[in-house]
């Protein structure tokens, strides 16, 4: 494991935001855009620590029915996966969509290998403008999870006994743009921002 995988870990801030880049073209030709977003995660000194790196390929849909929804629906949540590495390239986890279209949305969470499931996370889409997110083990027993609606600048981030542990500062008006994670707790920094990677993808599509 690398310095900078184990310093997040006794992080009391972190940063997360969107690398801003030009769409790039082959002569007049646009490239897919998704294939080459990144966001950039630096620490309280303003040194980039991390990165997330988007995949774009097919997620493992689980749409009913067959067919062109099902590709459909495989194609979109390829836009969710994303894997979270060095600044070298060297992934520690990898983050799978596996389904779409639905008030939950599920998501495998696996080292960086993808040999083996770590945990996993969902997204709920609840009732009056409502959303959760949860982190659990393999056995959906719930880690970490965290309630709030779009709108909210300051997300709370609870375990399983309801203790704060983190506080997200997220952008108003566009959720991508910047996250200030602050903790107060001993828990898996990796968790919370794959957390917040979710939230402001969910933030923007």
């Amino acid at each position: 494991m690398s310095g900078e995988f184990e310093s997040i870990q006794g992080s009391k801030t972190i940063y997360m935001m969107d690398q801003k880049i030009v769409k790039p073209f082959i002569g007049s030709v646009p490239i897919d855009y998704e294939k080459y977003r990144t966001k950039m995660i630096k620490d309280e000194n303003d040194n980039e620590v991390l990165r997330i790196d988007y995949d774009p390929s097919p997620g493992n849909s689980q749409q009913g029915g067959g067919g062109l929804m099902n590709r459909i629906a495989q194609m979109v949540e390829g836009l969710f996966n994303f894997k979270i590495g060095d600044l070298s390239g060297n992934y520690i986890y990898s983050v799978k969509s596996l389904n779409f279209m639905h008030k939950k949305h599920d998501f495998s969470v696996m080292n960086g290998d993808e040999s083996e499931e770590k945990f996993k996370a969902s997204h709920y889409l609840m009732n009056l403008a409502k959303e959760k997110v949860e982190v659990t083990d393999t056995n959906s027993n719930v880690l970490l999870r965290s309630e709030y609606r779009g709108f909210r600048k300051i997300i709370e981030v609870q375990d399983n006994n309801n203790n704060q542990v983190a506080l997200l500062h997220a952008p108003i008006i566009s959720m991508r743009d910047r996250w200030k994670m602050e903790f107060n707790g001993d828990c898996d920094r990796y968790m919370v921002l794959i957390m917040a990677a979710i939230m402001s993808e969910f933030g923007e599509r």
